[in-house]
């Protein structure tokens, strides 16, 4: 890194001068609106910044966190939205800022392991950190899915999340935590709501003649997965299988792509599906635990964030 840059934690701030920089790294436009749980001032996130010696920002990093209660407790931070501003690139800013957040989340104690997500995972591989996982995209073979339809239930289309009123992300919220797989994330209602400002982020569920909630599904998350249906909740194995099937006759375009955390849904839906393409995707660097144990539980599909919650 150049003489005399420093390294500092914020709450989101300077939000024009990041969004320039993570606009021009991920060649995108307004990528901060897209990931509204992590930028806004009341986000439970912080960003570690790079300054040169005129304190201009050169680069920057998310941290948030999650934890699990299943298979063991455990805490991680996850690192996001890593950036660096153009004229800076290529000379170790990005690396050095990784290397001084590694080593002061060491020093705070707070977080079992750290991990992050990337299709280049050789830049993080020379950080010290291991890959755990990848990323699979699915289509469903609709005509084994015919068996699993039923008449007690009703698809709801899908609907921006951002557009729902308080008493249906209730609803969700409350089918999602209790149709959550054993090894998943648990996160708060407060990050849920920041997740629910997201433009672009679609919900679709289904639900039972009472109006109860007993599956459903989340597609396209801002920039990342347009089109892409991904973490799935459901009551029980029937109702994730039937909400799927549903969901793959009456919208077969989006249904085409379907992203699987690995070993959640994956045994029961495994003769269903035909894989499309796969890229590395989760990368783990150990903390008070070592990389080789938290790197087992994501190996076997214990450990797996849910995406929508994820920087």
């Amino acid at each position: 890194m150049e003489a005399m840059t420093t390294c500092s934690f914020h709450r989101p701030p300077h939000l024009n001068v990041l969004g320039e920089i993570l606009d021009s790294a991920f060649a995108v436009r307004d990528y901060l609106h897209n990931f509204p749980h992590i930028f806004l001032p009341e986000s439970s996130a912080s960003i570690a910044l790079a300054r040169d010696s005129s304190r201009k920002i050169i680069g920057m990093c998310s941290v948030d966190s999650e934890f699990w209660s299943e298979p063991v407790f455990l805490r991680g931070a996850c690192i996001g939205s890593v950036a660096v501003h153009p004229d800076n690139q290529g000379v170790g800013v990005g690396s050095d800022l990784l290397r001084w957040v590694c080593a002061e989340l060491h020093l705070q104690r707070r977080y079992d392991f750290v991990y992050l997500f990337s299709d280049k995972p050789s830049f993080y591989e020379n950080l010290g950190f291991t890959r755990v996982g990848e990323e699979s995209l699915f289509t469903l073979r609709l005509p084994c899915l015919q068996k699993h339809l039923t008449q007690d239930v009703r698809l709801q289309k899908p609907r921006e999340i951002s557009s729902l009123e308080q008493v249906q992300l209730v609803k969700i919220w409350q089918a999602l935590e209790r149709g959550r797989k054993s090894g998943e994330s648990h996160a708060t209602w407060s990050k849920f709501i920041d997740v629910s400002k997201i433009q672009g982020l679609l919900v679709s569920w289904l639900e039972d003649a009472h109006g109860r909630i007993v599956a459903g599904g989340f597609i396209g998350k801002g920039i990342d997965f347009q089109g892409v249906m991904h973490s799935f909740f459901a009551d029980n194995d029937h109702r994730a299988l039937e909400f799927l099937t549903r969901f793959s006759f009456e919208y077969p375009d989006i249904s085409e792509h379907l992203l699987l955390a690995p070993g959640l849904w994956n045994s029961l839906l495994s003769p269903l599906l035909q894989k499309r393409q796969s890229q590395p995707l989760c990368l783990v660097q150990g903390l008070e635990k070592s990389t080789e144990e938290i790197s087992k539980f994501f190996n076997l599909g214990l450990l797996y964030p849910r995406s929508i919650f994820s920087s």
